[in-house]
C-alpha cells in the first residue's frame, strides 16, 4: 500500500529522518545490545547541520534550528523512543531505548522513502541503517563512559587532566568526520572549569599542548593500524580524530 503525505507531514518525517540518524550514529559505538545514554549537542554539527539548514532553510537562524529540533526530540520523548536526562548549556543528555528506537527508525525510514523522489533532492539518505549496525571502530566508549582502543581499555593517568578533557571533546562532539574546532574543544575546557584564555594563541596552544600530553600520560597510541595519525590538525582551524573501522 503506498504511503501518501502532505507537505507539512513530509517535513516531520524529513526532520525525524535526520535526528534519528544522529541518534543512531552515536548510540552504535557501544557494543552492548542494551539502553545507553548519549549526548546530544543543542545545535548540530557538521553533516547534521547542513541537513537541518537543508530543511528549515539555508538563512533559518541558530534559534529556529534549535527549537525545531527540540520539539522533534521531545516528540520522541512522549513516544517513549528515548528519555530526557538532563540538559547542560549546549547538550541534551538523552536515554535511548534500542528496541523502542529500532522499531520506530525502520517505520520512519519506510515513510521516508515513500517520500516522492522530486522532493528528495535535498535530504538525501546520510546512512543505511545496516552500515551503522556493522561499523565497528577502533576508539569506542561504554556506557559507563570508559574508552577502548581496539577492544582494550584506555588508561589515562588523570581524568580531570586538560589533555583528557580534549580527548573527551573529540569522540563526543566532532562531527562526522572527526572534526572539532578549536573553539568548541575551548569551549568545553571553560566549561568543565579550566582557565578562560582571552588571545586565540593562548587557546590554541593550550589545546596543542593537551594533544602531545594526552600520547605522554595515556597508552593511546599515536598511530592507528593503517599508520595515519589518530590525531591530526588543521591548521588554524583545529583537529579531527582519526577513527576508522576496526
Amino acid at each position: 500500500m503506498k504511503i501518501t503525505m502532505n507537505l507539512a507531514e513530509q517535513q516531520l518525517i524529513r526532520k525525524l529522518w535526520v535526528i534519528l540518524q544522529e541518534i543512531k550514529e552515536k548510540f552504535s559505538l557501544f557494543q552492548e545490545d542494551v539502553d545507553v545514554y548519549i549526548d546530544l549537542p543543542k545545535i548540530p554539527r557538521g553533516i547534521y547541520l547542513k541537513k537541518w539548514l537543508e530543511i528549515c532553510g539555508e538563512n533559518a537562524s541558530e534559534k529556529i534550528v534549535l527549537n525545531e529540533r527540540a520539539d522533534i526530540i521531545n516528540g520522541l520523548c512522549r513516544r517513549e523512543v528515548i528519555s530526557f536526562e538532563e540538559e547542560m548549556d549546549d547538550i541534551v543528555r538523552i536515554t535511548v531505548k534500542r528496541l523502542k528506537f529500532n522499531s520506530f527508525y525502520k517505520k520512519i525510514e519506510k515513510e521516508y522513502r515513500a517520500i516522492p523522489e522530486a522532493d528528495k533532492t535535498k535530504v538525501g539518505v546520510i546512512f543505511l541503517p545496516e552500515e551503522i549496525e556493522k561499523r565497528k571502530i577502533i576508539i569506542a566508549r561504554d556506557k559507563n563512559g570508559d574508552f577502548f582502543y581496539k577492544n582494550k581499555s584506555i588508561k589515562f593517568e588523570d581524568k580531570d587532566a586538560i589533555y583528557y578533557l580534549i580527548f573527551e571533546c573529540l569522540f563526543e562532539q566532532s562531527d562526522l568526520a572527526g572534526f572539532c574546532s578549536y573553539e568548541i574543544i575551548n569551549h568545553y575546557l571553560e566549561k568543565h572549569g579550566k582557565e578562560e584564555y582571552t588571545t586565540d594563541r593562548q587557546k590554541i596552544d593550550r589545546i596543542k599542548n593537551g594533544i602531545t600530553n594526552l600520547f605522554r600520560f595515556s597508552n593511546l597510541p599515536s598511530e592507528a593500524p593503517d599508520k595515519k595519525k589518530i590525531i591530526q590538525k588543521v591548521k588554524g582551524k583545529g583537529v579531527i580524530l582519526y577513527n576508522p573501522p576496526l
